[in-house]
């Protein structure tokens, strides 16, 4: 396994709803535990610019509460892989994300977006830029 981080996007079809409008696709990175970014809460990082905020961060392997939102999880999602890589679309050439990695993304749920202006391409773009941010080391 290559020890670089991962980006991926993934549908937005976790709300159907004709009132309120969000993009297509979400973006997500992947850091293995040598990024110092590692098993940190998106509230307390100040130095990352990305569409609307770094909105999720979790572990790739569930414990027994949701890390952000401590909300305890089914005991048989208890240390499986988080449920986001289920349907991840990759798009870096590294594609393995290990179990004691950490997932960050953002979301295309704000006010004025919608599926013309946070399409795959600009929702692609957002997440590599997200990556450089992540793994910016200096």
């Amino acid at each position: 396994m290559k020890d670089k981080a991962v980006a991926f996007i993934r549908l937005n079809g976790w709300f159907e709803s004709t009132l309120v409008g969000h993009g297509a696709y979400n973006g997500y990175v992947a850091v293995p535990p040598t990024n110092k970014y590692h098993g940190k809460s998106y509230w307390v990082i100040k130095d990352v610019d990305v569409h609307g905020g770094i909105t999720f961060s979790e572990p790739v392997t569930n414990g027994e509460k949701s890390f952000m939102t401590q909300r305890e999880y089914r005991p048989e999602c208890v240390g499986k892989r988080n449920i986001l890589l289920e349907d991840a679309e990759f798009i870096t050439d590294n594609t393995e994300i290990g179990d004691d990695w950490w997932i960050f993304g953002f979301d295309t749920f704000h006010y004025g977006d919608n599926e013309y202006n946070w399409g795959k391409q600009a929702v692609i773009q957002e997440t590599m830029n997200l990556m450089k941010q992540l793994c910016h080391t200096t």
